[in-house]
């Protein structure tokens, strides 16, 4: 009978994959020197990424930290090229890894990973199966420097380099007779990598990796392996963006750098296929995915399955505050060309209500989370679009609006009591003038509302548009509330003057209330003395 010893190392990137396992064959008929093998291509990293496998190139925000949890069983972790019964073998790995992750500065993060594992194995097949205690593998470290970072979330790509370390744990265990070692040969080995990741729209996100990781002569069956090239891809697909909830796959590839194609050793490869959400809400999502080897790879398993769950420990966000119509520079209306949107969470500090919009296509298909006075959406096709919002505890709600050519569209989202969201949807205009404590409008804004006029008549969509009148608090408030409607009675019928159906306008005085600013200095009783445009209903899109 051949006497052999069976010796591993367990590294990984959350996924499917699970720790990367190492493994030595030495047999007295081979002549082996340093015994490790990669089987696993990325060590469990948590970055809040759409992928499992591969890692993404944006950066987290200085302070923001995540910690993940991943599990993963796989079977037969190591198929060889050529069978041989007497060979030890390895019929099983299972592994949970924890991995932490954390922010240090505007572009640069600290990502760590560590895992327990236990093998089953045997040496030959008449023999029971035999586990191992629970072991630790490797720990795996990080710095990942973000070199382009995306300008605004889900769009646009980034790219960044990292270092990795990874420091080897010692320990050993008997398997049926064979010793299982887990770490790097007891050496500290490490390499680089390079990060590249895309969204075409919101919907649709590639990312890859291409790295190069450092051994010590290491060899598999007489065949020296040591360092490794390896290229890794992902591509994901938003399903459902209230929930974050997305399909992915990955492929990635792993060819020793020692290696000839005389060498007989096949190029290891695996795929995989999963789906992930964020069902509570952006501070945690949860994994679950399942993939085999393709081809006759020295490394790969037959197959893998895998469930993990990451989390915010900390999330960094800017300081909410009211939406200020007049921080925006007024606009200038103009009668063609594609229109704006302009999201606002107005009176809530919350930061769980996302938004999904949706166009005629799903490539139109938009989706984040809002804040004050965002996010900002700029050349958008003219059209009808539905808008659906939810949060925690918030039943969801959708809206239909209408974007019009070279005019930008402020959808305004207010959480209410009992998990309610009060929606309202406007056009921006440049401020309407008045003369003072007059209804009689300023002949400075004729031309504002002339072109105003020509949008209604060229979009017959918008069925109802409400005009809302607004005044600063000096005075009796019933006056105030006399002259705003008479305002916006002022503006109805000019409208109605130039040609718009009397059907589709109403209007609404409000005096005092609602202001958008203080009304403690004259700037702010200024900004607060206004006219609003309501579009209060659209033709239904089909």
């Amino acid at each position: 009978m051949i006497s052999c010893g069976l010796k591993s190392l367990m590294t990984r990137r959350r996924a499917l994959l699970g720790p990367r396992l190492v493994l030595a064959l030495a047999c007295s008929g081979y002549t082996l020197t340093a015994h490790a093998v990669d089987i696993q291509t990325f060590a469990p990293f948590t970055d809040n990424n759409p992928t499992v496998s591969v890692l993404g190139a944006s950066p987290l925000e200085a302070g923001e930290c995540w910690l993940g949890t991943f599990a993963n069983y796989a079977r037969q972790p190591v198929i060889a090229t050529e069978s041989d019964d007497s060979r030890p073998k390895l019929n099983s790995l299972s592994s949970m890894t924890v991995a932490p992750s954390c922010g240090i500065t505007t572009n640069l993060g600290l990502l760590v990973s560590s895992s327990a594992y236990i093998l089953n194995a045997d040496v030959a097949d008449n023999q029971a199966n035999k586990a191992t205690k629970v072991r630790l593998s490797d720990t795996n470290l990080l710095l990942r420097w973000s070199i382009v970072s995306r300008p605004t979330p889900y769009s646009g790509r980034s790219i960044a380099i990292a270092p990795i370390l990874k420091v080897g744990k010692s320990a050993t265990s008997p398997a049926t007779g064979n010793t299982v070692t887990t770490g790097s040969d007891g050496h500290i080995t490490g390499g680089i990598k390079l990060m590249y990741d895309q969204y075409f729209t919101p919907q649709h996100y590639f990312a890859s990796n291409f790295d190069f990781a450092y051994r010590q002569s290491q060899e598999l069956v007489a065949h020296k392996l040591g360092s490794e090239w390896r290229l890794g891809l992902a591509y994901s697909y938003l399903i459902e963006p209230l929930t974050s909830l997305s399909a992915f796959t990955e492929w990635q590839i792993r060819r020793p750098a020692a290696l000839t194609p005389s060498t007989g050793i096949a190029i290891s490869m695996e795929g995989q296929v999963g789906l992930n959400a964020k069902p509570f809400g952006e501070r945690m999502g949860v994994f679950l995915a399942a993939g085999r080897r393709i081809g006759d790879g020295y490394g790969s398993p037959a197959a893998r399955i895998f469930a993990g769950v990451e989390f915010t420990l900390s999330k960094v966000t800017p300081p909410a505050k009211p939406f200020v119509e007049s921080e925006i520079p007024p606009p200038q209306l103009v009668e063609v060309g594609p229109g704006s949107l302009r999201l606002n969470l107005r009176d809530s500090k919350r930061r769980d209500i996302a938004f999904m919009l949706r166009g005629g296509s799903a490539l139109t298909a938009r989706s984040g989370t809002l804040m004050g006075g965002g996010p900002y959406f700029q050349s958008i096709s003219p059209g009808i679009y539905t808008l659906d919002v939810k949060g925690i505890g918030i039943t969801k709600r959708s809206e239909q609006f209408i974007v019009t050519p070279g005019v930008t569209s402020i959808i305004e989202v207010t959480p209410r009591t009992g998990g309610l969201l009060s929606i309202v949807v406007r056009l921006e205009m440049p401020p309407i003038q008045f003369e003072t404590k007059k209804a009689v409008i300023s002949d400075q804004s004729y031309g504002d509302l002339d072109r105003l006029a020509k949008i209604l008549s060229d979009n017959e969509a918008i069925k109802v548009l409400a005009i809302h009148g607004y005044t600063d608090n000096v005075g009796v408030r019933a006056r105030n509330v006399k002259l705003s409607l008479e305002r916006a009675n002022a503006v109805k019928s000019y409208l109605i003057g130039k040609g718009v159906s009397p059907q589709r306008l109403t209007a609404q005085g409000y005096g005092p209330d609602a202001p958008i600013t203080s009304n403690d200095t004259e700037l702010g009783r200024g900004r607060n003395r206004r006219v609003e445009f309501v579009i209060q209903a659209v033709t239904p899109s089909r």
